[in-house]
């Protein structure tokens, strides 16, 4: 799934740099499952965490610290590795940035330099 979605936005790519724009770079989120750029999502450990919430501890604060402390690693997201691949097939160098949403939790502006 995630090799079909990568080689129709890489598709997309190239239509728009023979239309002449130019792509500045691909923005994703870190600690995504999917579209993490240098860190994502420890999925199997997630598995083992789950099972032992408890009703009371389903609040944004308590989830948010117990997912950045516990279940971020270092790596990409499955779809942005696929879209990488297809990326490096087609000879497409854009540069990857990646937002934290939990600077937007923690009240931190962010910015992109491009």
């Amino acid at each position: 799934m995630w090799r079909k979605i990568a080689r129709e936005v890489v598709s997309e790519m190239k239509d728009w740099t023979k239309s002449g724009y130019e792509i500045v770079g691909v923005i994703g989120i870190a600690t995504s499952p999917s579209c993490g750029v240098n860190t994502t999502f420890d999925l199997p450990k997630s598995f083992e965490f789950s099972p032992g919430l408890k009703l009371e501890d389903l609040e944004r604060e308590y989830m948010s610290n117990y997912y950045l402390e516990h279940l971020t690693i270092s790596g990409e997201g499955v779809y942005f590795s696929e879209l990488k691949k297809e990326m490096k097939k087609n000879n497409i160098k854009v540069r990857f940035y990646e937002h934290d949403p939990f600077s937007d939790i923690k009240g931190q502006e962010v910015e992109f330099a491009l």
